[in-house]
């Protein structure tokens, strides 16, 4: 019988906020409201109020527009050709160490929940670790973002290192 893990409490989620803004279902309502402002925006609108703007065509940032709502839910990263992709131990920092270690909890709170060891979080940090299914399970567990967004950050580092060490 395989032993099971149990999930450890994410100090990070039950932390009080001093100044805690609004809640994630709050703000995800008021950009679905204004990504349909958007839409409704047209031209003759813009020359009747005197606004110099052009339209913005939110399509066109998606690669494949039917699948906005899909992509914009599971928090897609999607990086420009031209630019290297950063590794997921920065967003990992900039996301999560930093907003916990500014909370109280030291880094060895932080590997221990993790259950990695310091080799590794450093390696990770260091940006000498890939993260693979294991790792991401972790880190989603931890962090509270989804484990496909880590594999899907990792591809698209490996991705950019490999055009980017071609040219």
């Amino acid at each position: 019988m395989k032993h099971q893990k149990t999930q450890r409490e994410n100090t990070f989620k039950t932390a009080q906020l001093k100044n805690p803004g609004v809640d994630r279902a709050t703000s995800r309502c008021i950009s679905n409201k204004k990504l349909q402002n958007i839409d409704q925006i047209s031209l003759s609108d813009a020359v009747e109020n005197d606004i110099k703007h052009e339209r913005l065509d939110v399509d066109a940032l998606v690669i494949e527009p039917a699948n906005i709502d899909v992509q914009r839910l599971s928090g897609f990263v999607n990086v420009p050709q031209n630019k290297e992709a950063l590794h997921p131990a920065r967003y990992f920092e900039g996301l999560y160490l930093s907003k916990i270690t500014g909370k109280g909890l030291s880094i060895r709170d932080v590997i221990d929940n993790l259950d990695i060891s310091d080799e590794h979080f450093y390696d990770f940090l260091n940006e000498k670790v890939s993260v693979d299914i294991s790792f991401a399970k972790q880190l989603e567990l931890v962090t509270g973002m989804p484990f496909d967004f880590w594999l899907r950050i990792q591809s698209k580092f490996d991705d950019s290192n490999k055009v980017h060490s071609i040219k």
